[in-house]
């Protein structure tokens, strides 16, 4: 999968779709959560257009993706509290980086989580790094009608939610990325540990 990206990371710091969806995304976090002095996570960086907007608030954020050269991209920014990982998350290296032994105030994950093999285990992983009283909180394509077997309605985040044992706090559309009606859809979830 990261290679796949890898041919994305160049150019994708200037597409205004990608960076207008980053600059959404900060802002419904931002009315769910005041993240001034937390300690984040941005699980699936990419470039870190996200992760440097939050990087103005929180005391320190760990960036970590799967694509060597979006992770690239990020570091080159030289940003003085984030951390970055070029890696895939899995429980043995969860437990092995240094990085990621301190429990987490926020884990976010910006158009992600739909693209992963298996989302149940990830979110398992992911919400162990979490502080108690942590959020979880993620943006990803709602199903619509060109691709209704992609993406997570609000119905099926809160019952994934439920199983990884989060408190479901906002499970629901939260922006568009097209004029169309009901096409491409932003859900965004927030969970509680």
């Amino acid at each position: 999968m990261s290679e796949n990206w890898d041919e994305y990371a160049e150019g994708w710091n200037e597409n205004p779709d990608v960076i207008a969806y980053s600059k959404q995304a900060y802002e419904s976090l931002l009315n769910v959560k005041d993240i001034t002095d937390l300690s984040v996570l941005d699980f699936g960086c990419g470039t870190g257009l996200l992760t440097e907007k939050i990087a103005t608030d929180a005391e320190s954020v760990v960036a970590i993706d799967p694509s060597k050269k979006m992770t690239q991209v990020l570091l080159n920014k030289n940003i003085k509290n984030v951390s970055v990982i070029n890696a895939e998350v899995s429980a043995p290296f969860i437990a092995d980086h240094p990085s990621l032994k301190a429990s987490f105030d926020v884990i976010v994950a910006s158009s992600v989580c739909a693209f992963l093999p298996n989302f149940s285990e990830t979110l398992n992983h992911l919400i162990a790094l979490l502080k108690p009283g942590g959020i979880f909180v993620q943006w990803d394509w709602a199903p619509s009608k060109s691709e209704p077997d992609f993406g997570f309605s609000p119905t099926v985040l809160k019952k994934l939610y439920n199983k990884a044992n989060l408190l479901v706090l906002k499970a629901e559309n939260v922006f568009s990325m097209s004029d169309e009606p009901g096409q491409m859809q932003v859900v965004m979830g927030v969970g509680k540990r």
